[in-house]
Order: structure tokens, then C-alpha cells, then sequence
């Protein structure tokens, strides 16, 4: 894209613990809220990450850092602002769900934050993802690359779509996963949630384990980063949805949903069906049979780099019991879900 490092670098923007922008540009710069107190490090963290990404971002983009994550965008000042806070109410409520299933963050080799790429602008956010992460993105509000560990969303043309259809598709970097048209603070907590799950080692870079389990916990965790929600809330429409799917015959398979790591079908109802199928899922994982779901991930993760969909679904079969019986115990929940929920 001919960025200058030195250009994007002039731009740096840190926000102190008073809400003053601390810059190594002009002085003007208009006051954001305060994130977190900077420590000794940030500034070097920021400019460590700046000179990596200067070589791929506009020269126009501002470097802001909060606690855990780095954002480096186009966005306004309040927007940009707004993204981080979201960003870092998701990471609480995912600490949370380590903290409840004694799920250790792995290791890290260096810089311990995440790092965001946000446009203001469709068509830049477009060219960027083509040209750097060869994923077209013509469709995409967002997406997370596993090889790079970033996620990367656009805020132009926010609207609310009637229908969610995620996708995992190749590129020349691995797998990416990506959304569809949302709110922006959807998007932004759904990628972010798969990128603080890879770190927790849940998730991890070559997608072996089901994609069932990472869209799930990545949708368990959308609603905190938007009105501080609970994860794993009950989504009642979505849970209408699983039981008609039920209902019609149209649900997948729970021997595919735990075995595969990629999509079922291309199918936009379908995918939207895997979705669905996928959070409910997680969900009655999650509420029924909390420590056999903590042991299950801890298994997904410890056993990453060998896994196959033979043995994942061995792994399942291990900690939850034969495929049938889960099955026919989560269907009978979501029927029961479903007569609670739908209105008289």
C-alpha cells in the first residue's frame, strides 16, 4: 500500500490514565476516555507493533492502546474509544469463563496485547483484507486470522442484518473467520472473542477442533461487549430457530457438529442453521453439564495439535457419553426452552 512507518508512527496516540492523549505528533489531539494507566512499557509496546504494521496500514492510521489490546484505525477519536471499551469488557467475561473452568492463558513469547485493524471505510477495509490476507471481504463487516492473530472489521455500513450467516473460508494465511453484516459492537466482540480464546489455547491456529465449539463460545460472549450482558445468556429467538429446525429435520447432526472443523455446507440457511445449532449447543454444554464441558475443553486444547475428526469426537464421546443420548438430552431442552419462550 506504500505506507511510511515513519509517517504512521508520528500519529501514535496513548491514552494516560487523566484521558489526556499522549502523542508524538501534534499536540492537539482531541481528549478520549481514559482506557487504563500506561505503564513504563506501552509506549515501546505500541511503537514495537507499529513498526510491524506500518508496512501494511494507510499512513493516516492512529496506534491507541488499552489494557490487553492495541487498535489502530481510522476511526474517530469516540469511536475508536467505544471499540476499545468493548473490546475489553469481552476480555473481562472471557477471564471470567477461564477463571469458572481453570483454564490458564497460555504463555506468551512477547507483546501480550491484541492487536485490532479498524476502517471507517468500506472500500479500504475491502482492499486491505484482499491484498494483505487474501480473503475477499466484500461480505464481511469483520474477520480474525489465526497465522497473524488479528482481527480486522470495518465500521461503514453498520447495518442490522435480518439474518446472521458466519463463514470460514482459506486464504494464503490459513483459515479466517468472519462476519457478516451486524452492529458494529457484534462484530467487534465476536472476533475479538476468538482471538482471546485462541490465547486461552481453546482455539488455535489451524482450526483441528470442531468450528462448532469456537462459533459458539464466540457468540456466548457477543451480548457483553454490547449492554454488559451475561455470556451464555438464553437467545430466544435463536433457540426458536434450533427447535424448528428440530422440528422440520433440518438440524445438524450432532456427530457432524463435533467432529468437523469446518462448515457443513455453503448453503446460507444452512449456515445459519450451524450457527444457531452451535450456540445452543455450547450453551446446554455449558449449563447441564458444567464440569464434564470444562474437561472437554481442556482436552480440545491439550491434544490441539493431533486432532482429527475421528478423535474429536472420541473426546466428546469420553467426557459426555454416547453421541445419541447428548443428543436426544439437548433436543429435549431445547423443546422445553422453546415452550417457555414463545409467546402465547
Amino acid at each position: 500500500m506504500g505506507v511510511v512507518v515513519a509517517s504512521l508512527a508520528a500519529v501514535f496516540c496513548l491514552t494516560t490514565s487523566s484521558g489526556q492523549v499522549a502523542a508524538s505528533g501534534p499536540a492537539d489531539r482531541v481528549a478520549v476516555p481514559p482506557q487504563a494507566p500506561p505503564s513504563d512499557s506501552d509506549t515501546a509496546t505500541a511503537r514495537r507493533w507499529i513498526d510491524r504494521l506500518g508496512r501494511i496500514v494507510p499512513t493516516r492510521f492512529v496506534a491507541r492502546a488499552s489494557e490487553r489490546f492495541l487498535l489502530v484505525s481510522d476511526l474517530h477519536e469516540a469511536d475508536a474509544a467505544d471499540a476499545l471499551q468493548r473490546l475489553e469488557r469481552t476480555a473481562n467475561a472471557i477471564e471470567g469463563f477461564a477463571r469458572e473452568l481453570d483454564l490458564p492463558e497460555r504463555t506468551q513469547k512477547e507483546d501480550a496485547r491484541l492487536v485490532g485493524i479498524a476502517f471507517r471505510e468500506r472500500r479500504a477495509f475491502e482492499r486491505f483484507a484482499s491484498e494483505e490476507d487474501r480473503v475477499d471481504a466484500s461480505w464481511m463487516v469483520g474477520y480474525w486470522v489465526p497465522g497473524a492473530d488479528r482481527i480486522v472489521f470495518r465500521r461503514e455500513g453498520n447495518a442490522v442484518a435480518a439474518t446472521r450467516a458466519l463463514h470460514m473460508e482459506r486464504t494464503g494465511e490459513g483459515a479466517v473467520l468472519a462476519s457478516t453484516s451486524e452492529p458494529i459492537a457484534v462484530t467487534v466482540a465476536h472476533e475479538a472473542a476468538h482471538q482471546l480464546l485462541h490465547r486461552l489455547g481453546v482455539q488455535r491456529r489451524g482450526l483441528r477442533s470442531p468450528l462448532a465449539v469456537a462459533e459458539g463460545l464466540a457468540i456466548a460472549f457477543e451480548r457483553c461487549a454490547i449492554d454488559g450482558g451475561e455470556p451464555f445468556a438464553i437467545q430466544p429467538e435463536r433457540e426458536e430457530r434450533v427447535a424448528d429446525a428440530i422440528a422440520a429435520g433440518t438440524l445438524p447432526a450432532l456427530s457432524a457438529l463435533v467432529a468437523t472443523p469446518r462448515l457443513l455446507s455453503t448453503d446460507p440457511g444452512a449456515i445459519e442453521r450451524f450457527y444457531d445449532a452451535s450456540y445452543s449447543l455450547i450453551r446446554h454444554l455449558r449449563t447441564s453439564r458444567f464440569d464434564d464441558f470444562a474437561e472437554y475443553l481442556r482436552l480440545l486444547r491439550d491434544e490441539a495439535a493431533t486432532l482429527s475428526g475421528r478423535r474429536n469426537k472420541e473426546l466428546f464421546e469420553g467426557c459426555f457419553g454416547p453421541i445419541e443420548k447428548v443428543e436426544q438430552a439437548w433436543h429435549r431442552s431445547v423443546r422445553q426452552s422453546g415452550k417457555r419462550t414463545r409467546p402465547t
